[in-house]
């Protein structure tokens, strides 16, 4: 299943386990959450699934999509018919009782005859009118509109109530007996609970205001540090009994509160910075959303504080671009796509990192310090920011721009680069899309003193540059005793740089193809490099004279400039092969581990240099990371799953 930036595509059919989901190729996915299997699929529309939802007995499923039409399936006959909405809806929402939908977008709200599919009113002034809820008895339909909740009345299309000073398209629901509407207070943090029929303010559940440090890029291109509160409402739902309202918040756990008491009941750990709340019909799950994620709570109704997190859907995340395990073996570190994730390896569940850290943003690689005690991640869009995590506390230890004083990069959006500590953790070494890689004194970045501050201000903290690629680049590591840098670039070289003089040792030409990846092995003699065509090279490191090549599933042709083995096949044309993205090499140096683009893992005796092993994940591998015993390999991949394997190497 794939549903790529899932919004409203959600949706549970009443009084059943059926969860529905839509994706990006406009296909529909009916599953079974006690099996956790695919039931059917629904196909048709032209392009993307955008909103989705049940009438009340779940006899008819509609569907809006980016081909600017609203579906209307009977899910006993899987049959349709088809409303031409004249844009594309963003959200859709059956009546209570099944006759009318309302659909929303750039347009005006409008309100469908579900029988015969004509227009019955269009709202005024609601156009990009994302958030609105029917009354249970169906006769009021609220919407958000600026900072202001309006209650039309379905019948004549005319408002009936205000309710000023909500927060811009605020957050609303109506429990299920329609005495009571929730909305969410214009500070962001409480949310309010009024009377239907007064107008009268019944509670108010109140989070707690926090706020974190964010850099923003004035127009001058200067950077400005400013406070953004963390503890925002992002969702909330009423239980189907009407005694609990969920809310999910975005640096703290979703916290159920009781609705006559006010009172919190219970918080559900792993469920930090969620959306999109869902009940099913039994109230015994709760379904919420992060990025591409989505969890599936059993929520116990006897002793609801025994509530908690029981599976998540994976096959459907944002790409994860790198991994990184701590030195104890304890946490794995993956970056996906706006979020960084530390996993509890003992107990396969995910941390709970500190609010005011690991904010969302995207990490392109991260890196763990030799001794454990520091986390860093890559950030790659302009302006680029490296930062450094303590990792038993999760608090930010400093962010600072990757680019260095002098750079050429400053105009270049996108930064594809990769980090690494040296051996030893006192050096960071970045590799630059501006083909220059730059080393940094980590104590420096850390220092707290006010003479280090100032220096690090008008000196900066970069105290090498190595240059010579002629383009991006790909891969960086360190040998093991920290004396070479080895970086790998698309313009199909490796080069070897000399840490303690800052000279260029050799440039290792042979690849046909952009360089994606090295490693060392742990004596530091041998090199191993992967390209985009699929092939493996491994260098002599003291002599930078090439030792042979890896030959995978399909035959290839050694380059030109590379002689042949006795025993490689002869100079032939060959497939393409699948790309080598990442190498690791055992800790006793016997197997050597590349993964590939096409999903398989292989395992190289390093004795014999064949194949001795062979796994298969999914398609899209970025990274591989190995466990410090050596007993656990990770993969993350794009896909946006982190597979974890047992392996014997």
């Amino acid at each position: 299943m794939e549903l790529d930036r899932v919004r409203w595509r959600l949706a549970f059919k009443p009084t059943s386990n059926i969860l529905v989901c839509g994706d990006k190729n406009g296909i529909i996915h009916f599953w079974d959450i006690l099996s956790k299997k695919l039931i059917k699929k629904y196909t048709g529309h032209a392009y993307n699934i955008t909103c989705i939802g049940f009438n009340a007995d779940g006899s008819v499923l509609a569907s809006g999509s980016g081909d600017e039409t609203v579906r209307l399936w009977n899910t006993n006959t899987d049959h349709y018919k088809t409303i031409n909405v004249g844009y594309r809806p963003d959200m859709l929402l059956f009546s209570p009782d099944g006759t009318t939908l309302a659909t929303s977008g750039r347009k005006s709200i409008m309100l469908w005859d579900t029988n015969i599919g004509k227009l019955k009113h269009i709202f005024e002034n609601t156009e990009r009118c994302f958030r609105f809820e029917f009354s249970p008895d169906g006769q009021i339909l609220a919407s958000s509109k600026g900072k202001d909740t309006l209650f039309w009345d379905t019948k004549t299309g005319k408002i009936r109530m205000m309710f000023k000073d909500t927060i811009e398209e605020t957050i609303l629901a109506f429990s299920p007996d329609g005495k009571w509407f929730a909305t969410v207070r214009k500070d962001y943090y409480a949310v309010q609970l009024w009377d239907v029929q007064t107008g009268k303010l019944k509670n108010t559940f109140k989070g707690a205001p926090k706020y974190v440090e964010e850099f923003i890029t004035n127009e001058d291109g200067s950077e400005k540090e400013i406070k953004v509160p963390s503890n925002r409402v992002k969702s909330i739902t009423f239980s189907p009994n009407g005694n609990t309202l969920a809310v999910s918040y975005l640096n703290e756990n979703v916290v159920l509160w009781d609705i006559k008491t006010g009172k919190r009941q219970a918080a559900l750990k792993g469920l930090r910075n969620v959306s999109r709340l869902l009940f099913s019909p039994n109230g015994h799950t709760l379904v919420s959303m992060k990025g591409y994620n989505i969890f599936l709570s059993d929520i116990n109704t006897k002793d609801i504080k025994k509530s908690k997190l029981k599976h998540t859907i994976t096959e459907h995340h944002s790409e994860v671009n790198s991994t990184a395990f701590s030195p104890d073996g304890q946490t794995l570190a993956s970056g996906h796509f706006r979020s960084l994730q530390l996993w509890d390896l003992p107990t396969n569940n995910q941390k709970q990192p500190n609010s005011d850290t690991l904010y969302k943003s995207e990490n392109v690689s991260l890196a763990y310090s030799p001794d454990g005690e520091m986390l860093a991640g890559l950030h790659p869009y302009f302006p680029l920011n490296i930062t450094l995590w303590d990792a038993s506390t999760a608090e930010k230890v400093t962010i600072f721009n990757g680019n260095g004083k002098n750079s050429r990069n400053g105009n270049i959006i996108h930064h594809t680069g990769y980090i690494v500590f040296s051996p030893d953790g006192k050096t960071l070494a970045y590799s630059s899309r501006d083909n220059i890689v730059r080393l940094w004194d980590v104590k420096k970045l850390t220092s707290k003193s006010l003479i280090g501050l100032i220096r690090g201000v008008v000196f900066g903290n970069q105290f090498r540059e190595y240059k010579g690629h002629t383009d991006q680049i790909k891969a960086i590591a360190f040998s093991p005793n920290g004396r070479i840098v080895a970086s790998g670039s698309k313009d199909k070289t490796i080069r070897l740089w000399n840490v303690k003089n800052r000279k260029h040792i050799t440039t290792l030409e042979g690849h046909t193809d952009e360089i994606l990846t090295v490693a060392f092995s742990p004596d530091g003699l041998t090199l191993a490099s992967g390209c985009g065509r699929g092939s493996i090279h491994l260098w002599n490191v003291k002599t930078a004279k090439h030792k042979t090549s890896l030959i995978g599933n399909d035959l290839f042709s050694a380059p030109p400039s590379l002689p042949h083995r006795k025993d490689d096949p002869p100079n032939i044309t060959s497939r393409r092969r699948s790309a080598i993205t990442s190498l690791v090499f055992s800790h006793d140096a016997k197997t050597l581990i590349n993964a590939n683009r096409d999903g398989t893992i292989h395992f190289w005796d390093m004795s014999t240099l064949q194949i001795k092993s062979t796994l298969s994940g999914h398609v899209g591998m970025n990274s591989l990371a190995f466990s410090p015993d050596g007993k656990t390999l990770a993969t993350g991949n794009a896909d946006g799953t982190v597979l974890i394997w047992d392996v014997k190497p």
